[in-house]
């Protein structure tokens, strides 16, 4: 396997397109949290009381676009190329006319622990959570929509049968990763340091949603 290339917080942009980035945006808004958090139904929220008035975008979906874009249904994580996604993200934020807002990591921990993509956000904010709320959220989700999801793949369904210990490896890992309390608050730990030493505001998540809904009702 190669050798993982370390990376630090964050990746620059070139100057001019920060300017850009500013100056075209004075509203950029983005909602980062613990896995199981409840980023995604704040974004959610945020869109059914502002309609067509804003962009919410999840970063998992975006990372998703890159990813089927250039790497295809097959593809090896560490060749994932974190300078092309940077400039894949701030393309995508140039092209908002709209104040946006971000919901989502924005780092991989599990392809480069150090490397925070940069959101050029105007507010910044993590979400606030018990930590084994965030395990029960996690663990939760992982066995009514990811499992459901993981089962309808035909190559999953056949090593069950035709490969049956590369299956329950697999899925044991899973288990580990998405219902693993100490795996789980070792990540979090990370999170909260990382986030609160980039100057985000830390707060539960109602409040959040008050605060942003005060933000864009007086700039809209």
């Amino acid at each position: 396997m190669p050798t993982k290339k370390k990376y630090t917080n964050h990746l620059p942009s070139k100057t001019t397109k920060r300017t850009k980035l500013v100056s075209k945006h004075p509203i950029i808004i983005h909602i980062s949290g613990a896995s199981g958090a409840g980023k995604t139904t704040l974004g959610n929220k945020l869109k059914a009381k502002f309609g067509a008035k804003i962009i919410v975008k999840d970063l998992d979906d975006l990372r998703a676009e890159f990813e089927k874009l250039n790497y295809g249904p097959s593809w090896d994580y560490t060749n994932f190329d974190a300078v092309k996604y940077q400039r894949y993200l701030d393309d995508f934020i140039l092209k908002q006319q709209k104040p946006l807002i971000l919901v989502g990591l924005n780092n991989m921990f599990w392809w480069h622990k150090n490397l925070y993509y940069n959101t050029h956000a105007t507010h910044k904010y993590y979400i606030q959570i018990d930590n084994m709320q965030v395990v029960k959220q996690k663990c939760l989700r992982w066995i009514t929509k990811d499992l459901q999801d993981l089962i309808k793949n035909k190559d999953v369904l056949a090593d069950i049968t035709e490969n049956n210990p590369k299956f329950v490896r697999l899925t044991k890992n899973l288990i580990e990763r998405e219902c693993g309390t100490k795996e789980t608050l070792k990540i979090n730990e990370m999170w909260d340091k990382a986030y609160a030493k980039q100057g985000y505001i830390i707060k539960p998540r109602d409040n959040i949603f008050k605060q942003v809904c005060n933000i864009l009702t007086q700039n809209l």
